[in-house]
């Protein structure tokens, strides 16, 4: 079982006549190949964020679904291709990395979808209603 993203999410956002050809396979959907991409980037997601994260992580965020998806597409084409990948997969396979190591650094903390949805702002202050500078009484004598 997936736990970030499954078939549907990578034929969605992937054109199926290209899902195809590098698959080759026509059923895409239960592809054995696209089907162990996803494992296997879902496994390098979940190593790379052990340390600091329970894992797999309940209700990713659209991010790491998104890392998971440029991870699996990778995957498929170097199932596929060892040489001529193109530049924007292998861009966004170095993107995915990048951004994986920087939550392993602290550079970057990630959120479940449920946490960003419900996260709240509140601003904390020391200021006092004595701290007014300009009263009605002052205001009164400036204007």
């Amino acid at each position: 079982m997936s736990n970030y993203i499954d078939a549907s999410y990578i034929t969605a956002r992937t054109d199926e006549a290209e899902l195809q050809q590098i698959l080759s396979d026509d059923d895409v959907a239960n592809s054995p190949v696209l089907l162990q991409a996803i494992i296997d980037a879902e496994s390098f997601v979940n190593e790379s964020l052990e340390n600091l994260y329970t894992v797999p992580l309940t209700n990713p965020s659209s991010t790491i679904k998104k890392i998971a998806y440029y991870l699996a597409i990778y995957n498929m084409y170097s199932f596929r291709y060892q040489s001529d990948m193109p530049d924007n997969i292998i861009a966004n396979n170095k993107y995915a990395i990048k951004y994986l190591d920087d939550v392993r650094d602290g550079k970057i903390k990630i959120y479940s979808q449920t946490e960003l949805e419900v996260q709240s702002s509140f601003v904390v202050t020391n200021k006092e209603a004595s701290d007014k500078i300009f009263d009605s009484t002052k205001l009164g004598t400036i204007l």
